[in-house]
């Protein structure tokens, strides 16, 4: 395929998936040193991996928003996530994947995702497929979102003291205890 038809077929599948009005805005609002990486960007992430036959749209838009989640890209995993639910992915389904984000690549990462995700919708308007969505989707009625909202609401109980465990209870008795202080000879070591 040349650079032309890679452009040509990026351009088309990149409109699918992230919406004409996003796309041709980045377009429009590249000057021509910046339309240098626009077209790189669309020949070999649209026109080469995406258009590749062996995984669905569906699975690209899984995999992308766990990278940009590991990655901590943000304002692309926004776009990503508009895009996934656009493809049919729901909200449950980015919940499950941040879940395994949070596993692989740490709270810290994770969390943000979460909270940006909360926000999305899984109703697409009529105007546009990923227009910008309004509204938190786990609601009351989720047991979930539910169970985690009372947590919050229930301040945590003091934690006791850890009980030593018997090998630390020796390690102190040893180190405190007056045959301790003396100078270790021949027969108190352990062979």
């Amino acid at each position: 395929m040349s650079d032309s038809d890679l452009f040509e077929t990026g351009i088309q599948i990149r409109r699918d998936a992230l919406g004409r009005e996003y796309v041709d805005q980045s377009l429009t609002a590249s000057d021509d040193f910046m339309m240098t990486f626009q077209r790189v960007v669309t020949e070999l992430a649209w026109g080469y991996a995406w258009s590749r036959p062996g995984l669905d749209r569906k699975t690209r838009f899984m995999i992308n928003i766990a990278m940009l989640t590991a990655l901590g890209r943000w304002e692309e995993l926004t776009i990503y996530s508009r895009g996934a639910l656009a493809a049919g992915i729901t909200i449950d389904e980015i919940q499950e994947i941040l879940i395994q984000a949070i596993v692989y690549c740490g709270n810290p990462q994770a969390a943000r995702p979460f909270w940006q995700s909360t926000k999305l919708s899984t109703t697409a308007t009529a105007r546009s497929p990923i227009a910008p969505v309004v509204g938190p989707s786990f609601t009351a009625s989720n047991p979930i979102s539910a169970r985690c909202r009372e947590r919050v609401r229930t301040p945590a109980p003091a934690l006791a003291e850890p009980p030593q465990r018997d090998t630390e209870r020796r390690l102190t008795t040893i180190v405190l205890s007056p045959a301790a202080q003396r100078r270790p000879s021949v027969s108190d070591r352990i062979i």
